[in-house]
């Protein structure tokens, strides 16, 4: 009888290096997802933050469920097909905020070479004693 491999002999480094690049990804558009929630809901944030993790962990758990049944390439293309619907709708909404706040144009960030105060405040000015 043959003997088949189920295990792969690929180069560890190649895959540390995507399993970085994939950690990279995931921690940016969880910043990036964050930082949005936050500022669109700016008042009360936490039942958005609880539905947006709420859906995270239902589509965790359906990935988990998935993952025994479907090939690789399946579940590779379930990802990328999310992914891409994910920052569509992430470019959407980002727009539709730019398009309300009045944003034609990148903000100007030179107030903060011009004027330290303003991006100090009161740490830039000399500390004094009592003594004189």
């Amino acid at each position: 009888k043959a003997v088949v491999s189920t295990q792969s002999t690929g180069n560890i480094y190649l895959t540390l290096f995507i399993a970085l690049l994939i950690g990279l990804g995931d921690g940016g558009f969880n910043v990036t997802i964050y930082a949005t929630l936050g500022q669109l809901w700016e008042a009360n944030p936490a039942p958005a933050f609880a539905v947006f993790k709420f859906i995270q962990g239902i589509l965790a758990t359906a990935a988990f469920l998935y993952c025994g049944s479907l090939l690789l390439p399946y579940q590779l293309l379930i990802l990328v097909i999310m992914c891409l619907f994910g920052c569509i709708c992430f470019l959407i909404l980002d727009l539709k905020c730019s398009v309300q706040a009045g944003y034609d144009e990148i903000p100007d960030t030179d107030y903060m070479d011009n004027n330290p105060d303003r991006f100090y405040g009161e740490l830039s000015q000399p500390l004094t004693t009592s003594d004189g």
